[in-house]
């Protein structure tokens, strides 16, 4: 996966390996066949039928496309959080899930997936204090990750 633009270059060869996954960003929107631009929406979507408050008042992706750039936004404005102290995202996936009336039912949904694997991107994180910049492997079976489904 890659979206710095500038001095890009061939997608170096690595002997014995099969590249698997790559995006260019080379269009003006992000491709749908790879990418849900929110974070963790499935989550998001059974907290609010629940009645539970979630961590994110906005989850979706805030972004531009330009010159094969994915420039992830957070602005004053987006994502609208009530207090600027209230933690906020802006984040794309390959991979979701919806729960069914508890989080014992649940559906995957899988645009791109690996278990091993080189993972490479070329990224700008921002500066400035209150603010973090990752690049997550996340597991895509939402029971499996890194809290419980209920948070």
């Amino acid at each position: 996966m890659s979206g710095m633009g500038i001095n890009r270059g061939a997608v170096p060869v690595k002997p014995g390996w099969q590249l698997t996954f790559q995006d260019e960003f080379d269009r003006p929107q992000l491709n749908d066949m790879y990418w849900y631009p929110a974070y963790r929406s499935g989550r998001k979507e059974y907290f609010k039928r629940q009645g539970v408050p979630s961590r994110w008042h906005d989850h979706n992706a805030h972004y531009v496309i330009e010159d094969s750039l994915l420039k992830l936004r957070i602005s004053e404005e987006l994502p609208f959080r009530p207090q600027k102290s209230v933690p906020c995202v802006s984040c794309i996936t390959t991979s979701d899930h919806r729960f069914g009336k508890d989080t014992s039912e649940y559906q995957i949904l899988e645009k791109f997936s690996q278990k091993y694997g080189w993972f490479e991107i070329r990224a700008r994180c921002p500066r400035g204090s209150g603010l973090m910049s990752a690049f997550w492997l996340h597991h895509c079976d939402p029971t499996r990750q890194e809290y419980t489904p209920e948070g």
